[in-house]
């Protein structure tokens, strides 16, 4: 009897066990297209004042919910992680971040993200940011793009969703699309140049009156007037030049009358020079100049010819006198 009781007993708990593992299968479906995305930055090199901290969010989209995560991060070569805090979240979404390094350089973690029991049923089910990666930026950093990857696989880590906390809702890196990256952008310093002016016209020399050159390019007005006034000097020192001449040519004449009267009266001898000149010939010759100031001068030349007549006529009275004296 007991024999049979225990044989019963055995056969129901072997069917439990078979129906319970169906309805596990049954119960998490494998998800698919599970894309996780990282999103970018950027900073200008004008406002890094040393190294500088930037958070870079993660993404997840097409979520079947989870309750725990499993990421591999790397990073450029000239980035590193905070070392306070390499990945920032939400304490509300996420109880946890426990974190390995996948190698010696730093540049790569393997992250896995434990979900808060604040949440519904205690699983991760928005398409939303579920993380933020937390790195350094050197102040000595070069401008340029410098990536930020989400990778599925590296070395012997894997990319792996709990959609249920059990062990039989763990689903590898067949679930996952090709992952997107992200970066950090550093702009270069902004040079500013002066505002471009066009350079003055070159000089140039023409030649003038007078020999002279006059310079043109700079203000071409004021050449043009130096050279009228120039021309309108010339020309009036020309018609001055014309007027003297012409009254030079007016003829004048003088007549000079000596008499000498004889004491015997008998005899009156009268001696009368006449000299007769032309202005042309006797009269001073006037020229006008201008020096550089600008000023006139006259320089009147004397005639040698009246000096010379008038001492002949003394002479010539003085003998008529010297003869009279004898007569008597």
């Amino acid at each position: 009897m007991n024999n049979r009781w225990l044989a019963a007993g055995a056969v129901a708990v072997m069917l439990s066990s078979a129906v319970g593992s169906v309805i596990a299968e049954a119960a998490y479906e494998e998800p698919s297209d599970i894309l996780i995305t990282a999103g970018s930055a950027e900073l200008g090199k004008d406002d890094m004042n040393g190294d500088t901290v930037v958070e870079i969010p993660v993404y997840i989209s097409n979520n079947p919910g989870f309750t725990w995560m499993d990421l591999i991060f790397t990073i450029d070569d000239r980035l590193r992680f905070d070392s306070e805090k390499e990945i920032a979240f939400d304490d509300h979404k996420i109880a946890g971040v426990y974190m390995v390094r996948c190698d010696e350089s730093g540049k790569s973690i393997y992250a896995s993200l434990d979900v808060s029991d604040e949440m519904e049923n205690g699983r991760f089910t928005e398409n939303a940011e579920i993380c933020r990666l937390r790195i350094i930026v050197p102040g000595n950093t070069p401008g340029g793009s410098y990536p930020v990857e989400i990778k599925k696989n590296l070395r012997h880590y894997e990319a792996s969703i709990y959609t249920y906390d059990h062990e039989d809702a763990m689903f590898g890196t067949e679930c996952f699309s090709e992952p997107v990256s992200g970066s950090i952008k550093v702009n270069k310093p902004i040079v500013t140049e002066p505002p471009h002016q066009d350079p003055p016209p070159p000089e140039q020399n023409t030649p003038g009156q007078g020999g002279q050159s006059v310079r043109q390019g700079g203000n071409s007005n004021t050449s043009r007037n130096e050279s009228s006034n120039a021309s309108e000097t010339q020309n009036d020192t020309e018609n001055k030049a014309v007027t003297t001449q012409a009254a030079t040519k007016v003829t004048t004449s003088e007549k000079v009358t000596v008499t000498t009267a004889l004491s015997s009266g008998k005899t009156e001898t009268a001696t009368t020079v006449s000299t007769t000149k032309k202005a042309d010939e006797t009269s001073a010759s006037v020229s006008e100049t201008t020096d550089d100031t600008g000023r006139k001068q006259t320089a009147v030349k004397g005639n040698i010819l009246l000096p010379v007549i008038c001492g002949a006529i003394l002479f010539l009275v003085a003998a008529v006198g010297l003869a009279s004296r004898k007569r008597r």
